[in-house]
């Protein structure tokens, strides 16, 4: 029995990461980023695949349209970082400094 729980304690993380779970780790400081940085970012991390979003010109139909939905930075923050709801995390894709950028991007994008 408890090898059953220590084989479930190591394999279920891995299956929620790889099904677009949260990640963990430590907090990105959520300090906010250079916006025009983050729109290169975006572009650069594909995030146009998967998500509608105007202002970078993208058509993505996997994830929400960025254009129909509203989120603080911090929110943004966070998605970007952990992911979650089907999003891969990119914290272990991007550095900090570029989380920050895009996260910054998309909230004043979304904020308009």
């Amino acid at each position: 029995m408890r090898h059953a729980l220590a084989l479930a304690s190591l394999v279920l993380p891995l299956a929620a990461a790889a099904c677009g779970g949260a990640a963990t780790g430590p907090p990105i400081p959520a300090e906010r980023g250079d916006a025009t940085r983050g729109k290169v970012v975006f572009a650069d991390a594909d995030c146009g695949n998967c998500h509608v979003l105007a202002d970078a010109g993208t058509s993505g139909r996997t994830g929400p349209s960025l254009d129909e939905r509203s989120a603080t930075f911090e929110e943004a923050l966070d998605q970007v970082a952990g992911g979650g709801g089907g999003m891969p995390a990119y914290r272990d894709r991007l550095t900090v400094r570029e989380i920050q950028d895009v996260a910054t991007y998309v909230a004043d994008v979304m904020e308009r």
